[in-house]
């Protein structure tokens, strides 16, 4: 269901101060984050990977197309390099907007993307 209950592969306009790590956000005080894990069992959060349009690391971040349809309309990345658990109480508000749903073929990659976050120590390789 698309808004307050995320699931993987939706794409939420995340401020940072509704994450457990704001920090981790840096400079920015918000950007756009997709669900790679919903944790159905975890009553206080999921887990996003942000999209990056700048300072994008070929040899680590997973390149993404622009999706001008849910509003990302820059090419840019998802990135490893800050995993970020978003409160759920807060997801599909104001600080928490979701933008949409990944087409199946994005959604996969960024799937698989996370999930063989182990595999390598560089992270995403071809």
């Amino acid at each position: 269901m698309p808004g307050p209950v995320a699931e993987q592969g939706d794409v939420y306009w995340v401020y940072r101060n509704v994450t457990d790590n704001p920090a981790a956000f840096g400079a920015k005080k918000s950007r756009p984050c997709g669900c790679v894990a919903p944790r159905p069992y975890d009553q206080t959060s999921w887990t996003a990977l942000p999209r990056l349009t700048t300072d994008i690391k070929a040899d680590m971040d997973l390149a993404s197309p622009a999706l001008p349809d849910i509003g990302l309309d820059k090419k840019g990345a998802w990135s490893l390099r800050w995993v970020h658990q978003v409160h759920k109480n807060k997801t599909g508000g104001d600080a928490c907007r979701f933008l949409g749903a990944l087409p199946d073929t994005e959604r996969e990659r960024l799937a698989a993307y996370y999930r063989n976050r182990h595999d390598h120590t560089r992270g995403a390789k071809g």
